[in-house]
């Protein structure tokens, strides 16, 4: 299926994973049956706490009667049903001049942990609400990884005289694609980030001993 991602946090008693998606309004047939099997694989497979997100285009659901008029838009509803996943959006989060509003970015749990989601305005140029959505779960601190970055000594005039290099030519629109590009910056950061921010060793036993935020 075409496009997600998705990362792990580690929670008190479990797992979860958090997986943003987005599908194209011009998904094609196969894509749509790789996007349905995905969505019931993730929630039937995994025993974690699952919060799937992202603009998945299904604009014909009228999620007040929980019905459709395409047959992709059905499907994902069944597949919603059979794996007891909560569809959490109420409100039109796209809208453009006299354009009906929808309902295109979804948040969906297999669990009641989201406390609230709040519709802001959009970003630059684009028609999508940004959905601020608060969840509630503790995070278990990693005590056993006892070195971190000291970011308050960092050597920043030197790291950005390292980042004074051809970046047109380094990251090569013509030949690369976004994923490429992205790979290359996110190494190319970590080498400078090693290489003038220091690391701090043996924390002391109150710093690590602080209270973890539950939101």
């Amino acid at each position: 299926f075409q496009e997600y991602v998705t990362i792990e946090l580690k929670a008190e008693n479990s797992t979860v994973i958090v997986c943003n998606i987005h599908r194209s309004p011009n998904s094609t047939v196969e894509n749509d049956k790789n996007f349905l099997y995905f969505m019931e694989h993730i929630s039937q497979k995994s025993s974690a706490k699952l919060l799937l997100l992202g603009d998945f285009n299904l604009n014909d659901i009228n999620w007040d009667l929980q019905i459709a008029t395409t047959s992709v838009s059905q499907e994902f509803i069944e597949v919603l049903r059979d794996s007891f996943l909560i569809q959490h959006v109420s409100s039109p989060t796209r809208a453009r001049a006299s354009d009906t509003p929808h309902i295109l970015d979804l948040v969906i749990t297999n669990d009641f942990f989201i406390k609230d989601i709040e519709y802001c305005a959009p970003l630059g140029k684009s028609d999508h609400s940004v959905l601020l959505v608060k969840c509630s779960w503790q995070l278990l601190e990693n005590k056993s990884q006892k070195v971190r970055l000291n970011y308050d000594k960092g050597d920043y005039k030197a790291f950005k005289d390292f980042l004074k290099i051809d970046w047109e030519n380094i990251l090569d629109v013509k030949s690369n694609n976004v994923e490429d590009m992205w790979l290359t910056f996110k190494n190319i950061m970590l080498e400078g980030t090693t290489k003038f921010v220091p690391i701090v060793k043996n924390f002391p036993k109150h710093v690590w001993n602080r209270p973890i935020p539950t939101d």
